[in-house]
């Protein structure tokens, strides 16, 4: 189905193409959805203002936190509580890069661990699960490989594994979901509710988005079914970590792009200088991060 937007103001004969379209709309601009789509979108913002049974107990997330060892900011504990205690079936927590999310992803973790529930851990790639399932060490998998063996176990082609069980009190965690497709986290989130389970959003609609139709994070971030962080912790050089947060919002890239050439971090030259200069530069931190 065609969603384009009609055009505002009436077209004069003049500047109509050939087929009665403006000059002034791109060649290509025509925006096409399909009824499957929007039926899923709307099914992702209805689990957003959806109540169920919370996956953690108040006192028994009050145990846990009090318990937890490093340093957390105030966002980044009032995401973990929310991801913990929400009563609603779908949330999303967003941040920039460098925000923490992942630090207060183990919080929740250790929450759900001590409630008597499992934390799934899920993302669009073979290479963020790799990275998730390392910094909450336990296993991750990718959304369809998850579907997928979820599928076969109903179907009774295989015995259900115990690590594909899912079950009331449970936490599937998607991260990187603003990459994730807008039809797979409705399958993910469709399969978790039938089981009793809640789904967890993490990611930043800012960044890369999906290959196949998205834009579902930004969608409910838009709805205002989210919590989000904004205090970065990664960057350790004055200004870095406002420069980064401005380049990502897109509102004053002058001043960001600014920083960075003060700082000596935007170098040009040729195509071959360019990739010789990066090949020496990780070749070096391979060498200073190798044990001796």
């Amino acid at each position: 189905m065609d969603i384009t937007p009609p055009a505002i103001n009436p077209i004069h004969p003049d500047l109509q193409r050939a087929d009665g379209t403006s000059v002034y709309r791109p060649i290509g601009s025509h925006t096409y959805t399909t009824h499957w789509l929007l039926a899923a979108e709307n099914r992702l913002l209805a689990a957003a203002r959806r109540s169920v049974i919370p996956p953690v107990g108040r006192a028994t997330f009050a145990r846990v936190a009090g318990l937890h060892q490093g340093p957390m900011d105030t966002g980044q504990r009032a995401l973990a509580s929310s991801f913990a205690l929400s009563e609603k079936l779908l949330l999303a927590g967003l941040g920039p890069a460098g925000a923490g999310k992942t630090t207060a992803m183990r919080l929740v973790a250790s929450a759900v661990d001590a409630a008597g529930g499992r934390l799934i851990p899920l993302a669009p790639s073979a290479r963020a699960a790799e990275v998730l399932g390392t910094d909450l060490q336990r296993r991750a998998h990718t959304m369809p490989s998850w579907l997928h063996q979820r599928a076969r176990a109903s179907t009774g082609s295989e015995p259900a594994s115990p690590g594909f069980q899912l079950g009331p009190g449970d936490v599937v965690l998607v991260d990187e979901a603003g990459m994730a497709g807008t039809l797979l986290l409705d399958e993910i989130l469709a399969d978790a509710a039938a089981a009793g389970a809640v789904v967890r959003l993490l990611g930043d609609p800012h960044q890369l988005a999906a290959v196949e139709a998205g834009g579902a994070l930004r969608l409910i971030a838009r709805a205002g079914g989210t919590v989000e962080l904004d205090q970065l912790h990664r960057f350790r050089v004055d200004g870095e970590a406002e420069a980064s947060l401005v380049l990502r919002d897109g509102e004053d890239r002058r001043s960001a792009f600014a920083w960075y050439r003060d700082k000596g971090r935007i170098v040009a030259g040729t195509y071959d200088a360019m990739c010789d200069a990066v090949f020496t530069a990780w070749s070096k931190d391979q060498d200073r991060a190798s044990p001796r």
